[in-house]
């Protein structure tokens, strides 16, 4: 609740300079109200990220007292896969991008800008690909409500989020098109 009341006074006192120190969990408070994304699945791995590495490990820090180094340590020692501890950087990135336009620190370089994170753009291991033998003879112990969702992931390789949201307008037949425009994660279609 303090917290919550110390990231409104502060949008309210956005015109004069800060006076106080300011700590990065007030960051984290005002940027959950005002920066989460809409979309439901972006909101959700955001909170996620904020919740469980974030806020733990950064709630007591002033916002001037986040060194790259001492992240980038942070980020190495966590035993998540690359691509995940890379989002975390990118997120904690944004935090501070929305710290300066709001001037709660100093404008400058993003002290997160100079981290880095090994490997955040490759998998952690190579995913299995079925030849097209191997999944005829998968696909024949997929129960059949399954198998058709299964069979248009095989071929169109989209996300099982995407299956769930099409649509049987979404198809073009004749014209052999699929327009996939929604997606539905945790029953809330986006």
């Amino acid at each position: 609740m303090r917290n919550a009341a110390a990231a409104f006074l502060l949008k309210l006192n956005q015109e004069a300079p800060p006076t106080r120190i300011i700590r990065f969990e007030t960051l984290i408070d005002r940027f959950a109200a005002e920066e989460y994304p809409d979309r439901y699945s972006t909101r959700m791995s955001y909170r996620s990220y904020v919740e469980n590495h974030i806020r733990p490990k950064w709630r007591d820090y002033l916002l001037d007292r986040v060194k790259p180094a001492v992240v980038e340590q942070w980020l190495k020692q966590l035993d998540l896969a690359p691509k995940t501890r890379s989002s975390i950087r990118s997120l904690m990135h944004t935090m501070f991008e929305a710290a300066q336009r709001w001037e709660l620190v100093d404008l400058g370089r993003n002290p997160i800008s100079l981290v880095r994170v090994k490997g955040g753009s490759k998998r952690a291991k190579r995913p299995p690909i079925l030849t097209n033998q191997q999944f005829c003879k998968v696909a024949g112990f997929i129960p059949a409500r399954y198998r058709l969702m299964v069979i248009v992931a095989q071929c169109l390789g989209l996300r099982v989020s995407e299956i769930v949201g099409l649509k049987w307008e979404d198809f073009d037949f004749e014209a052999g098109t699929l327009l996939v425009q929604r997606s539905v994660v945790h029953g809330r279609v986006d």
